[in-house]
């Protein structure tokens, strides 16, 4: 697909810094390793606000990151969202009632340390507390940013032990801030163990760090098939044309790829920027699947979005989007309560073997079916 295409359907170059070298431009390594945590460094680069001023003076428990590459976007698209997502604000440091250090009592269900079992056939991995970008709502904050405290040795031993696991997901922090021979030893562990059938690689790269994935990353991962990606794009303007790219070498790879995005407010809190977002991802090849509500965790209340709000966005989203660019709204519920789907109710009235269901053009709808034991009445009457 031409560049010229996709800059026609709203993907555009993130924009570099003119004195670094192309070949450091696209390198990892080098925009990790110059990744920008301090206030004169991210001021320069991208014009903070006062209240972000104010906030990088404050310890607001999570550190400040921000990739070149992510900084060189926030300047080109003068988004407020992007920056929204990336450099903190002074509401960081309010405790609101009801939030949580660990929103998914996910302590409570890690059997060892680093491995979460909350549901029954799955665990998931946390490999490493370090992100190319912190993002601002981040549900493991309690953590990430931290010294790691984790026990490989003793994840083997549990999912050796533990033959109902049929999934693993990799995470963190973000898996892919390992060299391609650390995450090849890791995920040969993994499928080490053969009742574990599919692999999940939870990973935020593709959005902030896309020259991350290489042809050489990308042929690695598919050794490891069936194996899911699971991405997070928040807004359109982070799916450029190096985005675009990264996840055209997954595919080309055979590894399939889903956008798991998170409900913000201030961000993407309305139908129209996600049905943009839900396009663009699918024109990457992208599938649009979960589209979570902000989780409950301490330091993230001027991100959290009401309900009834979500679900109005969801209602909108089905008059004005294909289905395959709709995520599933869910909620993982505090507490470790589970994930639950959450949607608009269509229907409006039940009445014997009818309901009354209101469509999309705002009209309503009778759908009508069998009364019990009688599903095969026009059968018989056919058959004498």
């Amino acid at each position: 697909m031409q560049d010229a295409w996709l800059e026609k359907h709203g993907f555009k170059n993130a924009g570099t810094w003119p004195e670094v070298s192309s070949r450091d431009w696209r390198s990892w390594k080098w925009q990790f390793a110059h990744r920008m945590m301090d206030l004169g460094t991210l001021e320069k680069r991208t014009g903070l606000t006062r209240e972000q001023r104010t906030a990088m003076g404050q310890d607001l428990g999570l550190p400040v990151a921000v990739t070149p590459y992510y900084a060189a976007l926030i300047a080109s698209s003068g988004s407020t969202a992007l920056r929204r997502m990336a450099l903190p604000l002074p509401e960081e440091a309010m405790d609101t009632d009801n939030a949580f250090d660990d929103p998914l009592a996910e302590e409570a269900h890690s059997p060892v340390p680093g491995l979460v079992h909350r549901y029954p056939d799955r665990v998931l991995l946390s490999v490493t507390a370090t992100c190319p970008l912190y993002c601002r709502y981040c549900t493991r904050r309690r953590y990430v940013g931290r010294p790691h405290h984790a026990d490989p040795n003793a994840w083997w031993d549990y999912l050796g032990a533990h033959t109902e696991v049929r999934e693993v997901i990799v995470s963190g922090g973000e898996p892919m801030t390992l060299a391609d021979p650390a995450l090849q030893r890791l995920l040969s562990r993994v499928r080490a163990n053969e009742h574990v059938q599919v692999i999940r690689l939870s990973t935020r790269t593709p959005a902030v760090l896309p020259c991350r994935i290489t042809d050489r990353t990308a042929q690695m991962l598919a050794e490891f098939q069936p194996l899911f990606v699971l991405t997070q794009f928040n807004h359109p303007a982070e799916c450029t044309l190096e985005a675009f790219h990264a996840v055209q070498k997954l595919r080309m790879a055979g590894i399939p790829v889903l956008n798991q995005m998170v409900l913000l407010s201030g961000v993407n809190d309305n139908a129209g920027t996600i049905a943009e977002l839900g396009r663009r991802l699918l024109v990457m090849g992208v599938k649009p699947y979960y589209l979570h509500q902000m989780d409950a965790v301490k330091g993230t209340a001027h991100f959290r979005v009401a309900l009834d709000r979500g679900i109005a966005i969801m209602r909108e989203l089905r008059r004005s989007v294909s289905g395959i660019a709709t995520p599933k709204y869910v909620i993982d519920l505090p507490q470790g309560g589970g994930k639950v789907a959450l949607a608009p109710n269509y229907v409006v009235e039940y009445s014997g073997t009818r309901a009354w269901l209101a469509g999309t053009d705002d009209r309503l709808h009778m759908y009508e079916w069998p009364e019990p034991g009688n599903e095969n009445t026009e059968k018989t009457r056919e058959k004498t």
